[in-house]
Order: structure tokens, then sequence, then C-alpha cells
């Protein structure tokens, strides 16, 4: 839980799933539901709370480096910087 942390998720932490073990369809529904609320569709935080002034300061995703283990980071832990 720390920006060390998160450097080493992003750089190190792989998914122990298979492409064949993925469920995009589900992943991109579940996401559009629970992430895409606020940082929209794209991860540019267009989404509908922060259009309609509901959350402010939530960040844009779409210009750095994602990683799986960067994701798994965040939704673990959290990331305000």
């Amino acid at each position: 839980n720390t920006n060390e942390g998160y450097d080493s998720a992003l750089k190190t932490l792989k998914s122990p799933l298979t492409s064949l073990e993925i469920d995009s369809k589900k992943g991109k529904e579940l996401y559009e539901i629970y992430c895409g609320i606020c940082h929209g569709n794209k991860g540019a935080c267009l989404g509908k709370l922060v259009k309609r002034e509901k959350i402010l300061g939530v960040p844009s995703y779409a210009d750095r480096p994602i990683t799986t283990g960067s994701i798994y980071h965040v939704i673990y832990y959290g990331k305000k910087s």
C-alpha cells in the first residue's frame, strides 16, 4: 500500500490467468458498472458522475502506463497520486 508497491506491481505483477480463462465481455461489463461510472469507458475521466459533478478529482488513466499489476494494485489498495 505504497507508491513503491504500486511501481513494483506495475512492472512485475502478472495475472495468473491465461487468455483463455479471461471473460472479456464480463470484464467490460463490470468495468462499465464499477469503474467507468467515474473514469469513463475509455479511462479519460469522463464518466457520468464526473460529468454531472457528483464526484470531483477523479484521475484520468488514459495517459498513464497501465498493466495487469497496476490495475490489481489500484483495485486492492487505491491510488491517490
